[in-house]
């Protein structure tokens, strides 16, 4: 494997190769046991990647949900990735950083369009309103300091 796949992806994919579910199955259970497959470390591994290509919490959540990993598996990833440092908030100001020199430029409509496509932006990598509301609001010596925090 060249990276973590969860068991519904690992089952989705048996499938379509004709593999009997109950096939699918014992497979799945012999390589959980052996250590191969876990979800709680697969959800940990792509919340790392997706986060560190500025993508949010919401999003990120919403990929594990459609990849089968369970809730609690889900859960727990989150609390990890936080607990180990990812800041969400530090990662929706960076990503707003690219819209904050336009921002600044842009006068009455054109800033109000300028800004509606930073808000849609960030809102579609997967952030909540609250960190887009904040990252957007964001002086740049503000944001200096937030991301010290």
């Amino acid at each position: 494997m060249r990276r973590e796949h969860s068991a519904g992806e690992l089952k989705r994919k048996l499938r379509d190769r004709g593999i009997e579910e109950d096939e699918a199955g014992d497979a799945l259970e012999a390589l959980q046991r052996q250590g191969f497959q876990d979800d709680r470390r697969y959800a940990e591994a792509l919340i790392r990647s997706r986060a560190l290509v500025g993508q949010g919490p919401v999003r990120i959540r919403a990929e594990l949900r459609v990849n089968a990993v369970p809730a609690a598996d889900i859960e727990a990833a989150f609390m990890a990735a936080e607990a180990d440092g990812v800041d969400w908030a530090a990662i929706a100001c960076r990503v707003a950083a690219r819209f904050r020199p336009g921002l600044r430029a842009a006068e009455g409509a054109d800033r109000h369009k300028a800004r509606q496509r930073a808000v849609a932006f960030l809102l579609r990598r997967g952030f909540p309103q609250d960190l887009v509301r904040a990252a957007l609001a964001l002086e740049p010596t503000d944001e200096a300091n937030f991301l010290s925090d």
